[in-house]
């Protein structure tokens, strides 16, 4: 489950904890281990948001909001998700991500003019990097849409860094919720080699096995990544991704 940690900055929904390491040493630690659902996850984030204090600094506070607007546009709630990026900006205006997250849900709604302007402001703030490129694939992947762009996000990471095995761990993924199984498989592969202990893309790897008609080596995967991390199902079911 490397790859869901270390992307936490973006808050990609292993609530665990539910905001990036670098905040939970202010104090923002939203537990809701063994409870990996989006409804509970809300709620421990609205208790945060509501109750946190004046203790609670201005990042951790943007995270939380930008924490709960990915969940409310992974319900298609894209009026509250557009409200919380928001919030997530006016508390913390560098984190070219929220554009890029606010500016995918304006474009559901059909703002594109909008949409647009996010997208600009979140190039101003370095999305072209691979790392934000990595990013930013990862969060149209886990949100389903737009997986085009998601994947010229990766393409423009891995360009820079072919051999870097954790944007071929994003870009697995987005290939498994694209439906293309061979290349998922392929890049899983090539992360297993550097990391044969990273539960997320065993994860992935089994399923995209199971829907590409290998159930044997499907579960044998699925067997080895719950060995490494028994809440990995849980995680990815917040997704909607199940066996």
């Amino acid at each position: 489950m490397g790859r869901v940690r270390d992307t936490l900055v973006l808050c990609l929904l292993f609530f665990a904890v539910a905001c990036p390491a670098r905040a939970a040493s202010y104090g923002c630690r939203v537990r809701v281990v063994g409870a990996f659902t989006s409804e509970k996850a809300i709620h421990q984030l609205n208790a945060f948001i509501n109750n946190g204090g004046p203790h609670v600094n201005a990042e951790a506070r943007a995270t939380a909001y930008y924490c709960r607007g990915q969940l409310h546009d992974l319900a298609g709630e894209h009026d509250q998700a557009i409200a919380d990026f928001t919030s997530s900006i006016e508390w913390n205006p560098h984190e070219s991500g929220v554009y890029y997250a606010r500016g995918d849900a304006y474009e559901d709604v059909g703002q594109s003019d909008k949409a647009a302007a996010d997208y600009a402001d979140g190039a101003k703030l370095g999305g072209d990097t691979p790392a934000k490129q990595a990013a930013l694939c990862w969060q149209r992947a886990v949100r389903g849409r737009p997986l085009d762009r998601a994947l010229k996000n990766c393409d423009a990471a891995l360009n820079s860094e072919p051999e870097n095995s954790q944007w071929l761990d994003i870009r697995g993924f987005l290939f498994f919720q694209m439906h293309n199984y061979a290349a998922a498989i392929a890049d899983l592969d090539a992360v297993a080699k550097d990391k044969p202990r990273d539960a997320g893309a065993l994860f992935i790897r089994g399923l995209a096995k199971l829907r590409a008609g290998d159930p044997d080596a499907g579960s044998a995967d699925i067997k080895a990544a719950e060995s490494v991390d028994y809440h990995v199902a849980e995680t990815y079911a917040v997704f909607g991704i199940k066996p």
